[in-house]
């Protein structure tokens, strides 16, 4: 068995297979016995490569397959591309999701009280709740006006202030942003 090699390096490299492609069209009835092409990666950036009266535009030189996510968006990436996309809703239930983790995460000592983290997360099921019937507004009434208030402090003073549930200005670093994430989701989620 006879096997072709060619250099994958050059970055004109769309223009080369183009050509290699065609050669082996024409020829490849008569010798398609005689060849190998084994499977390889190209990871060149892929795009459009021109030649003459040849232009290639697709996925050669697209970096290796792999999975990559920010947020509202998640990319399966390969040779043919899936794109995720969801709703302000669902991402404001995904964040509080991740709220709700962060908090149950955090050392409880970190509360002014020991019930504090509990009924922190029973105000953000109440938001979820809300969110899941469609009640975007009330549940953006509760993330602004009685979530963020318990969390803001150390964002608005630089230190946590009475109101604050969470005493401490690393942890509210960590809750904080998630809670404005959720609800720049919802004031998407009603224009």
């Amino acid at each position: 068995m006879r096997r072709i090699l060619f250099n994958i390096a050059d970055k004109n490299i769309g223009r080369d297979i183009l050509v290699l492609w065609l050669v082996l069209l024409v020829v490849s009835p008569a010798l398609a016995q005689d060849y190998d092409l084994s499977w390889s990666t190209i990871a060149n950036g892929g795009g459009r490569s021109v030649g003459g009266q040849y232009e290639l535009t697709g996925t050669i030189g697209q970096p290796d397959a792999g999975y990559s996510a920010g947020g509202n968006y998640e990319l399966l990436s390969g040779f043919w591309l899936t794109i995720i996309v969801i709703s302000e809703p669902d991402a404001a239930i995904e964040t509080l999701g991740e709220l709700t983790d962060t908090i149950n995460a955090l050392d409880p000592a970190v509360f002014k009280n020991k019930n504090m983290a509990g009924a922190l997360t029973n105000k953000i099921n109440a938001a979820l709740n809300m969110i899941e019937q469609g009640l975007y507004q009330q549940a953006l009434n509760k993330l602004e006006n009685d979530i963020l208030a318990k969390t803001d402090g150390c964002a608005t003073i630089g230190t946590p202030d009475k109101n604050d549930w969470i005493a401490t200005c690393s942890e509210q670093g960590q809750v904080y942003p998630l809670i404005l994430e959720a609800i720049q989701y919802l004031e998407a989620a009603m224009q």
